[in-house]
């Protein structure tokens, strides 16, 4: 009897630490699970916080990327009137054009101007070069001036600022529009604009030609004004002997004699007006 007893209490016991041990088990998996959870959260919480600003950038450079470029705006047959039409002959900055000058100046450039920059021409290299020859003439030809009134009173000669600006800018832009109408009677499909780009970077050398010829001394004007007229005339050569390849030898002579012709004339207006009193110290 005690036996039995003895056994059932066992027996109860043991179904308890079962219970107990299956309650334990649940409770430690439910911990276990819940940290998992709080392990994944958190991962995700991190992976979303190292991932978010990265996703942002490259959602903003596809929005970029796939926003429709706006049609160009149709100014109409007078839109050569309007500022506009002359904006996209701006899209350059001082790199552009220092580096573009540069090339102009050095005789022994490789590459094509011309071609490579006939998709962006610019007026703003030209007109600042342009802008630049006129002060330096008037400013040259008064110190000419001044040395040659040996001592005398000197007055600033202020022709020489609307001169030089006449010389310039009808040079500069007179000279490719020019061009652009013979080659467009020859079937060139060149455009005035990329002509003016052409010619303008082309008067960059007198730059510092016109410097050098403060130098009192005719010898030399003339050998630094002839140095410098040989590069312009051999750059522009050099750019636009691939347009001239399919035309017959006269045309090829015409358009190689305005170039040269007009760079010539150039010449001597410089040298016979702005610079005629140096001979004095020879």
């Amino acid at each position: 009897m005690d036996f039995q007893q003895d056994y059932e209490e066992q027996q109860n016991d043991n179904h308890l630490n079962e219970q107990l041990n299956k309650q334990q088990g649940l409770d430690n998996t439910d911990i276990t699970d819940f940290g998992n959870v709080n392990n994944h959260y958190e991962q995700q919480n991190e992976h979303n916080f190292v991932a978010e600003p990265n996703q942002q950038y490259e959602s903003t450079q596809n929005k970029k990327s796939q926003q429709p470029q706006q049609p160009q705006k149709n100014l109409g047959f007078f839109g050569f009137l309007q500022v506009e039409f002359y904006q996209q002959y701006f899209n350059v900055d001082t790199e552009d054009v220092m580096n573009r000058c540069k090339l102009a100046i050095n005789p022994l450039s490789s590459g094509d101007f011309f071609a490579n920059n006939r998709e962006n021409p610019d007026l703003w290299g030209p007109l600042w070069i342009y802008t630049s020859l006129v002060f330096i003439m008037a400013s040259v030809g008064n110190i000419q001036g001044y040395f040659s009134s040996e001592g005398s009173s000197f007055r600033f000669d202020y022709s020489f600022v609307p001169f030089a600006a006449l010389l310039i800018y009808l040079i500069g832009f007179g000279t490719p529009i020019l061009m652009g109408i013979v080659m467009k009677c020859f079937g060139n499909q060149v455009t005035a604009f990329e002509l003016i780009c052409l010619y303008g970077y082309s008067m960059a050398i007198y730059i510092p030609i016109i410097v050098l010829c403060i130098i009192p001394f005719d010898w030399s004007q003339w050998l630094f004004l002839a140095v410098g007229t040989g590069i312009s005339i051999h750059f522009m050569f050099k750019n636009l002997k691939s347009e001239f390849a399919s035309y017959e030898q006269n045309k090829k002579y015409l358009m190689y004699g305005i170039i040269a012709g007009v760079q010539v004339l150039f010449l001597l207006f410089l040298k016979m007006y702005f610079f005629a009193n140096f001979e004095a110290y020879d």
